[in-house]
């Protein structure tokens, strides 16, 4: 892995673990890490919506069965 860094950066993130997962099998475990959400129904009205949003502009139809990635990270640099 390279460490080298280019342009003018304002932070910089190392990923430390990355899941997928049907989004129906996301548990508030694991949405909570997003820090903006009170419960698990909210986080699937706000991320569904968007991803039904998202997926009709790219030609496909988002259903609740569909991988969805999760990515957490540590911040490493920040100006």
């Amino acid at each position: 892995m390279s460490t080298e860094l280019y342009g003018n950066h304002k932070c910089v993130v190392i990923n430390t673990s990355v899941m997928n997962l049907p989004s129906k099998d996301f548990t508030f475990d694991i949405v909570k890490r997003e820090g903006e959400y009170d419960t698990l129904e909210y986080w699937r009205s706000d991320h569904f919506s968007y991803f039904s949003s998202e997926s009709s502009v790219l030609g496909y139809v988002f259903n609740k069965d569909l991988l969805v990635f999760f990515e957490d990270f540590k911040v490493v640099y920040q100006e």
